[in-house]
Order: structure tokens, then C-alpha cells, then sequence
């Protein structure tokens, strides 16, 4: 059976006709509900983690073009320290759920097969409330641009003045510390802050953290103790080494530490 054509030419046209949402807040919210789906529909622990860790990682690198993200496996098992089989699985699980879907990309110029496009879905009761392209052969890239496409771009561009308000440099990532999120504890923040003086670099700590408790069925607020333990451990490590993924040496830091409350707690309850 000979393989299917690819017809999609990556370029950025391309990725702004596969979005489907019309701002960041609305992807934002998708995904929460999605990682409610995944804590109810998969059993095992691990998994979940996985998935939700899989998940939160496409939606931060989908922002550009919202909703789709065309990071390479490879990248995406660096990040996460798995192997490209185990991506790749992931990938197909997400699938599964309805919460993904990934069109065949090619290059441009030599019109050989690129990383594909994998596009975050919206709710489908969401979907309802859009103008919908109509259905055929050809994928929806290749229509000319419509009026429902000019309105998401401008509503692209109206959420990114709200969203960064900048005085130097047009970036979320120079934010200070005094523009973390409100839900972070001020313990966290402060004793992060001795060593790192970016915003998004202590809520990405806090993500960490967030997604290890949802691994292990912990509440955030009883165990606020544990990570702020597991960043000192984290600070002596990098004091004596050099640590190319602090955010991923942390998340192991955590993940033992809560596996072990986690033992402990399965026992005491049997």
C-alpha cells in the first residue's frame, strides 16, 4: 500500500489556518478541561503524569501560531528525558482521547517530509459556536484566507498588547519576579527569587510542581514544604555541577521525594 501524499507545505500561513482558537485564555482553558479528561479517563499513574506533562509542553510552545505546535519528537523527548518510541505513544494517546491531531508536514524548498503539525482540539461544544469551514478533499490551509481568519489575527494581536506590557523588550520572559502568578505561595517565591529573577522561570518551577501532585494525588497546599526542600537540593547540585535542565532535575527531585510519601501513605491505608 503506497503512503498518502503530503500536500501540507510547512510556512507560517499554513500554521495560522490550522489554529482553532481565537486567543491564548481560550487555549489556556481548553487545556485544563483536557487535563480533566486525562485524570478521569487514565488509570494508570504514570501515564497520566505523562500525558499531562506531554500536554502542558505543546501548549507553551503553541502560542505563536495558537494551538499549534510543530516541535519535533526528538525535541520533545529531550525535554521530557523519555525515549522517541515512548513520544511517540504518548502522541497517539492524545489522539485517542480527541485532544490532539497531527497533519504531515513538508519543507518549502525541498518538499521533503518535515516535523508535523500537531494542533491542540478545540471542545467540541466550542466548535459549534465557530463559523465552520465546509468538509472536503482538501485540507483547510489551501482555502484563501476569510474573514473569521482576520478576526483571530487581530484578536492574536490585541491579547499579546494586554498580555505583555513592556517598557524595554517586547517579551514575556523579561517579566521580574513581581509579576508572578497570584496562585504561587510566597514562600515559593521568595526563596526562589535568591536565585532566579525571572517570572516565568519560578512559574515554570511551580508547574513542575503542580504536575508532580497531580501525579501522585497530592494536595499542592500540605506539601508546599516538600518543594521548597526539593529546590535546595536543586541549588547544592548546581553549586557542585553544571545542570543543562534545571526544571527537569527538579521534577526528578520531586517525583522521588512524592512517590514516597505516596508508598507510605498506600501502606498506612491498607
Amino acid at each position: 500500500m503506497s503512503k498518502k501524499a503530503i500536500k501540507v507545505i510547512a510556512d507560517t500561513s499554513s500554521y495560522e489556518n490550522l489554529s482553532s482558537f481565537d486567543c491564548i485564555e481560550d487555549l489556556n482553558k481548553t487545556v485544563r478541561k483536557y487535563r480533566d479528561l486525562i485524570k478521569a479517563s487514565v488509570k494508570r499513574s504514570d501515564l497520566k503524569g505523562r500525558l499531562i506533562i506531554l500536554l502542558e509542553l505543546l501548549k507553551r510552545h503553541s502560542c505563536k501560531q495558537i494551538g499549534v505546535s510543530y516541535m519535533c519528537k526528538n525535541t520533545i523527548a529531550n525535554i521530557m528525558e523519555l525515549s522517541y518510541k515512548t513520544v511517540q505513544r504518548l502522541m497517539k494517546k492524545l489522539e485517542e482521547l480527541g485532544i490532539i491531531r497531527q497533519i504531515a508536514m513538508k519543507r518549502k524548498k525541498s518538499m521533503l517530509q518535515t516535523s508535523n503539525a500537531i494542533i491542540i482540539q478545540p471542545i467540541q461544544e466550542e466548535v459549534s459556536n465557530k463559523d465552520t469551514v465546509e468538509k472536503g478533499d482538501k485540507c483547510p490551509t489551501l482555502f484563501k484566507t476569510k474573514t473569521t481568519t482576520l478576526k483571530q489575527k487581530i484578536n492574536r494581536l490585541r491579547t499579546y498588547e494586554t498580555v505583555i506590557q513592556h517598557n524595554d523588550k517586547n517579551s514575556f520572559n523579561d517579566l521580574p519576579v513581581e509579576f508572578c502568578s497570584d496562585r504561587i505561595p510566597k514562600e515559593f517565591v521568595k526563596l526562589m527569587s535568591y536565585y532566579f529573577n525571572k517570572a516565568f522561570q519560578i512559574d515554570e518551577f511551580y508547574k513542575c510542581y503542580m504536575l508532580v501532585c497531580d501525579k501522585y494525588n497530592q494536595q499542592e497546599s500540605y506539601c508546599i514544604n516538600i518543594a521548597l526542600d526539593s529546590f535546595r537540593q536543586l541549588i547544592r547540585k548546581m553549586k557542585r555541577s553544571t545542570i543543562n535542565n534545571p526544571f527537569g532535575f527538579y521534577t526528578r527531585i520531586l517525583q522521588k521525594k512524592m512517590k514516597g510519601i505516596y508508598i507510605r501513605s498506600q501502606l498506612l491505608n491498607n
